[in-house]
C-alpha cells in the first residue's frame, strides 16, 4: 500500500466518523442506562434480533454489539452512567446472560442467553507488594528466561547487567558519602 496525502485525508475523515459514532453510541447507552423504558425497548430489540437473524447477519450484529459494549466499558461512559463516585467501585453493561451471572445471582436461569443490563461491583485492586532491587532484578531474569532477553549469550543482556551494576555502585557510593 502506498501512503499518499489523499489516502491520509481519507483516513482522517474516517477517524472523524468514528469519533462521531462513538459520541452517538455513548449518548444512546447513557439514555438506555438511565431510563427504564428506554432500557426495556433497547434490550427487547437486541434479544429480538439475536433470535431472528440468519447466521451471516448474526455475526455482523454480534460484532456491532461487541463494539457498543467496548464503548460502554470506557471510564468516561461509566462515569456518565453511574456517576463519578459509583464508577470507581461498580461497572455497568448490557451482556448476554451466561452461567457466571446465574451463579452470582445477577440473572435467572430463564434469562440465560438473553441480553440483560448488569451492574456489578468491581473486584478490589490490590497493590503489588514492594520489592527490593535484588528481588526486582531476580524477577526480571526469571520472567525474561534465558531463551529471551535474559540470555547470557546476548550482548544486550551483558549491557543490562553492567548498567544495573553501575547504578547500584553509584547508589552505594552516595550512601557511603563518596
Amino acid at each position: 500500500m502506498k501512503i499518499t496525502k489523499k489516502y491520509i485525508d481519507k483516513v482522517l475523515d474516517e477517524a472523524s466518523k468514528c469519533e462521531k459514532a462513538e459520541g452517538t453510541i455513548t449518548e444512546c447507552i447513557v439514555s438506555v442506562a438511565k431510563n427504564e423504558t428506554n432500557q426495556k425497548i433497547y434490550i427487547n430489540h437486541l434479544n429480538g434480533l439475536n433470535e431472528s437473524l440468519t447466521n451471516d447477519e448474526l455475526k455482523s450484529f454480534k460484532t456491532s454489539v461487541h463494539k457498543i459494549q467496548m464503548i460502554t466499558r470506557k471510564g468516561k461512559t461509566q462515569k456518565l452512567i453511574l456517576g463519578d463516585n459509583k464508577a470507581k467501585t461498580h461497572k455497568w453493561n448490557i451482556n448476554i446472560v451466561k452461567q457466571g451471572e446465574i451463579d452470582n445471582k445477577l440473572a435467572t436461569e430463564k434469562e440465560r442467553g438473553l441480553y440483560k443490563a448488569i451492574e456489578v461491583k468491581k473486584p478490589p485492586v490490590t497493590e503489588p507488594a514492594e520489592q527490593t532491587p535484588a528481588e526486582w532484578f531476580g524477577d526480571w531474569i526469571v520472567n525474561n528466561k534465558p531463551s529471551g532477553l535474559a540470555n547470557p549469550k546476548r550482548e544486550a543482556y551483558k549491557q543490562h547487567i553492567a548498567s544495573v551494576f553501575q547504578i547500584a555502585q553509584a547508589e552505594l557510593q552516595k550512601l557511603n558519602g563518596k
